[in-house]
């Protein structure tokens, strides 16, 4: 059988485990509730006493000011809070077992206040705007800024544009200004009573936005289709009229580069409602374009807008001639023409080719020969015919070259007298003579060949040198030095010293050398000691620590002594002397030298 007990627990009010606070703080025109939480059994009567009164339960009832509210659950709501509400505020509760009451103190402190705000700013682009702020509140207290921006909170720890001295001051910094800083700011000062918050918008000035919408609408006729109408929209203008555009093209022959072909001020450019546009001239046929546009204002250039899609302008015949047009080298009996290739940027279209055209100039101003003439298909740089007869070595033609395409044909380089080519050299240096210049170097002379075109059969472009030891070696093994120009002397370098060395010339043009001279035997001189020589002196050999450094011979070092003079004749004198011996390192003895000096037109010191 089961039984069910009915325990009923009674017990009188108490405030142990949850007392009123022994203070309570409220901001002057804000609100508090002041809580109370007793335990009792049964639930208690709670009545609230302000100094020791009774407040009146009911805010409706007669007598209870009006921003007192006695809640249901036993607590105490002060809504608009005054000075005059300070005091000791008394929490009873009683029921049949007993009275229990408790109390807190409440001090009303001055609410925060906005006392400088921020104002509107404007800032140029990487400027530094400043944004203040300052509140006033209750000395004891703690106040905190706190900013945010388009009602995102501001980190300034996580972001190196803004700046804050502290937490506890409240200018805003935002350093290095861009475009994306602009909007509104908030800034708000926090206590632990109550928070003040207020705004204020950033503009930030700078060069215009990136254009859009770039594009070609129309040409602008049949009469001249390498004219096209380009049109944009602006972007931004971030504070300023535009004043100007760029424009920049790119063509399929130019890689990754973008170039600027138009500075244009405003009133150039067409404006209907919010398109822009202008046409861009002097554009290559055969060429696809791409086009950017940027906008220029007070404070300068803005970005380019994005590209354009591409664009492609009609072929025409080549504009350009080709360039340098010279003779090539080919073998005797042929003209061999060389030019430089047009570029694809100036082929203007497919089916690329030149016309050749040469002939023999006009003797006299009666007559004129006809061109001779040859197609070339192809993007080709050269062109050789042949010219017979071995008497036609190194005959001057006119020569132009032409370029064409399947749209036409373009213009004639200016005609450049070139030659065949040259036959080898009949003529050989005469006279050759050597003289030891120092211990590694020899001086060659030789008397020059005519420069004529029977002489040389063709254009001289120098003389060689030809050297080889004259014990152990054959002219097989000579070496070979070149000389340019038409000359008479050259200084051979690098040889032995104290050796004989056999030389020969010989002369040479486009074709090849032509027949060597007789050979002519030399020796150079001993090694001597060396000297520094100026950086003016001729055929310096080598240089060593930026001085010239050149191996010179020695002349004798010693003198004759013991020199007497005797009476010969009546216009003569004996001279007796000891002679000298050379060293090592001196050249051989060649004799002596004597000079004498008029006694009588010494004036005495």
């Amino acid at each position: 059988m089961l039984l069910f007990v009915r325990i009923k627990i009674a017990f009188p009010p108490s405030f142990k485990k949850r007392p009123l606070e022994s203070t309570t703080i409220g901001s002057l025109g804000g609100s508090v509730t002041i809580l109370c939480h007793p335990e009792a059994a049964p639930s208690p009567n709670i009545t609230w006493l302000y100094e020791g009164q009774v407040i009146p339960g009911d805010s409706g009832q007669e007598g209870t000011p009006a921003h007192l509210q006695s809640l249901t659950s036993g607590h105490l709501r002060i809504v608009n809070l005054s000075y005059t509400d300070q005091g000791l505020y008394t929490c009873k509760a009683v029921n049949i077992h007993g009275t229990v009451q408790s109390s807190t103190e409440l001090t009303v402190l001055g609410r925060t206040v906005m006392v400088e705000r921020p104002s509107t700013v404007t800032v140029v682009v990487n400027g530094t705007a400043l944004l203040s702020c300052r509140a006033s509140y209750s000395p004891g207290l703690e106040l905190v800024y706190t900013w945010s921006f388009n009602d995102q909170s501001i980190d300034p720890e996580q972001d190196n544009n803004f700046k804050m001295r502290s937490p506890f001051t409240g200018d805003l910094y935002i350093v290095m200004t861009q475009f994306r800083h602009a909007g509104v700011y908030t800034c708000m000062a926090s206590t632990q009573l109550d928070f003040v918050s207020t705004s204020a918008t950033l503009s930030v000035l700078g060069p215009p936005g990136e254009p859009f919408g770039v594009h070609v609408v129309k040409r602008q006729s049949s009469i001249d289709p390498y004219i096209i109408h380009l049109a944009w929209q602006d972007g931004a203008t971030h504070g300023r009229p535009v004043q100007a555009y760029s424009i920049f093209t790119k063509s399929n022959y130019s890689e990754s580069k973008w170039n600027m072909i138009m500075n244009i001020p405003l009133n150039s450019v067409t404006v209907e409602g919010t398109l822009r546009s202008v046409k861009v001239l002097h554009l290559s046929p055969g060429s696809s374009y791409r086009f950017k546009v940027l906008a220029i204002n007070i404070y300068g250039a803005g970005p380019t807008s994005a590209p354009s899609d591409e664009y492609p302008i009609p072929g025409a015949a080549p504009s350009k001639a080709p360039a340098n047009v010279r003779r090539g080298k080919g073998k005797v009996g042929s003209l061999h023409i060389v030019w430089e290739p047009l570029p694809p940027k100036d082929q203007h279209g497919w089916g690329i080719g030149y016309i050749v055209e040469w002939r023999l100039p006009r003797q006299d101003v009666r007559t004129e020969n006809s061109w001779e003439k040859e197609l070339l298909p192809g993007n080709v740089s050269e062109f050789v015919t042949t010219i017979p007869g071995r008497s036609q070595f190194y005959v001057q033609y006119e020569v132009r070259v032409t370029a064409y395409n399947m749209f036409g044909v373009g213009r004639s380089s200016p005609i450049q007298y070139i030659h065949s080519a040259d036959d080898i050299p009949v003529a050989v240096p005469n006279m050759v003579w050597v003289e030891a210049y120092n211990s590694t170097a020899l001086m060659v002379h030789w008397t020059p060949v005519p420069n004529t075109r029977d002489s040389m059969k063709g254009r001289l472009r120098g003389y060689k040198v030809n050297y080889w030891l004259r014990y152990g070696e054959d002219e097989n093994q000579a070496t070979q030095a070149s000389f340019s120009g038409q000359i008479e002397q050259a200084l051979v370098i690098g040889l032995l010293p104290n050796t004989w060395y056999y030389v020969s010339v010989q002369v040479y043009n486009d074709a090849g050398n032509g027949q060597k001279s007789e050979k002519y035997p030399q020796k150079t001189f001993r090694r001597g000691s060396h000297r520094t020589l100026r950086r003016d002196e001729k055929y310096p050999l080598k240089y060593s620590e930026g001085l010239v450094i050149e191996f010179i011979i020695l002349a004798p070092r010693i003198y004759p002594t013991e020199v007497h003079v005797h009476s010969y004749s009546s216009d003569s004198v004996m001279v007796s002397f000891r002679g000298v011996s050379t060293q090592v390192e001196e050249e051989p003895l060649q004799g002596y030298k004597a000079s004498a000096v008029n006694a009588s037109k010494l004036v005495a010191s």
